[in-house]
């Protein structure tokens, strides 16, 4: 029997080429808009704070944190995206164009770190 669509939701991520799309709208800063799909997981606290740090390290996000989202460049609003992906701990992450907006040397930092990552 298939699982239900809302437990898979959690093991498939898709992180497109315009990230203003996806995200919430709901948060006031990107530590928020992070923790905002492990908190509908009904995760434990120290389980979401864990992936919002994992994540934000991982995608050199970090001095975003506290950032409001709307006040974001387009390449830290797609960093900030893909953390939000990576905070769900996928088994399948999809990026489609998702380094469009990024610098080459983000581009390469982030790749690498996705690799190990997913390794």
């Amino acid at each position: 029997m298939a699982s239900p669509l809302n437990e898979q939701s959690a093991t498939i991520q898709l992180v497109q080429q315009s990230p203003y799309l996806q995200l919430s709208g709901c948060t006031f800063s990107v530590e928020e808009e992070v923790a905002f799909g492990p908190e509908n997981l009904c995760l434990a606290e120290k389980e979401i704070m864990a992936r919002i740090d994992a994540a934000l390290a991982l995608t050199e996000c970090q001095p975003l944190r506290h950032r409001h989202p709307a006040t974001l460049s387009g390449g830290e609003t797609q960093r900030v995206v893909i953390a939000c992906a990576i905070a769900m701990q996928p088994k399948l992450l999809i990026l489609d164009e998702a380094f469009s907006r990024l610098t080459p040397q983000a581009r390469e930092m982030l790749l690498q770190r996705l690799q190990h990552w997913g390794a």
